[in-house]
C-alpha cells in the first residue's frame, strides 16, 4: 500500500511539476509579447510623428515651388487634395489592429507620397529651382523623413521575429495582442 501511495503522488508530483512549468512558460511568453507590443505601440507613435513632420513641411514646399517655378496647376492641386485625405484620417494605437482603418491610413500616405514625388519630379525642370535654398532644405527634410520612417518600421522586427515562433504566434493568438493584424497583413 506504502509503495503504491508513493507512486501516486510521484505522479501527481510530476503532473504538478509539467503543469507549473507550462503555465510559467506561457505566462514568459505572453509577458514577452506584450512588451514588444508595447514597444511597437511607442514605435507607432513615433511613426506618426514622421507623418505629421511630412504633413507639416508639404505647405512650404508647394509655397517654394509656386514661388520660383510656374508649375502645371494640377500638381499643385493632387498634392493639396492629398494632403487634406492625410489630413482627415487619424489612426492611434487603438485602430492599429482594425484593417479597414490601417488601410485607408496606408491608401492616404501612399497618395501623399505619389503627388509628393511627381512635384519634385516636375521640379527638376526649374533650373531655378534646383538652386533655391528654401527649396533644398525643404527637400532634404523630405528625405530625412523617409529615413526615418524606414528605420522606425526596421526597428519593429524584434515582434515580428517573436510571433514567427510557432509557439509565440500560438500564445500570442490566444492572447489576440493588437500587432498580430498588422505583421499579418504585411
Amino acid at each position: 500500500m506504502k509503495k503504491g501511495l508513493l507512486i501516486s503522488l510521484g505522479v501527481v508530483a510530476f503532473i504538478i511539476i509539467v503543469v507549473i512549468a507550462i503555465v510559467g512558460w506561457g505566462v514568459g511568453v505572453y509577458n514577452k509579447l506584450v512588451g514588444l507590443n508595447e514597444g511597437v505601440s511607442q514605435s507607432w507613435s513615433q511613426v506618426e510623428n514622421q507623418y505629421q513632420r511630412r504633413y507639416d513641411l508639404i505647405p512650404n514646399l508647394v509655397s517654394t515651388v509656386k514661388g520660383v517655378a510656374n508649375f502645371e496647376k494640377e500638381t499643385y492641386t493632387a498634392v493639396t487634395e492629398a494632403r487634406a485625405k492625410v489630413g482627415q484620417i487619424k489612426l492611434n494605437t487603438d485602430q492599429l489592429a482594425d484593417p479597414e482603418a490601417f488601410q485607408k491610413f496606408q491608401q492616404a500616405q501612399d497618395g501623399l507620397s505619389s503627388a509628393l514625388s511627381r512635384l519634385l519630379v516636375v521640379s527638376e525642370n526649374y533650373p531655378q529651382l534646383k538652386a533655391n535654398e528654401n527649396f533644398l532644405q525643404l527637400q532634404a527634410q523630405l528625405l530625412i523623413f523617409l529615413l526615418r520612417l524606414e528605420r522606425q518600421l526596421f526597428q519593429q522586427w524584434p515582434l515580428e521575429l517573436s510571433l514567427g515562433q510557432l509557439e509565440a504566434l500560438r500564445l500570442a493568438q490566444l492572447a489576440k495582442p493588437v500587432i498580430i493584424t498588422l505583421i499579418k497583413e504585411h
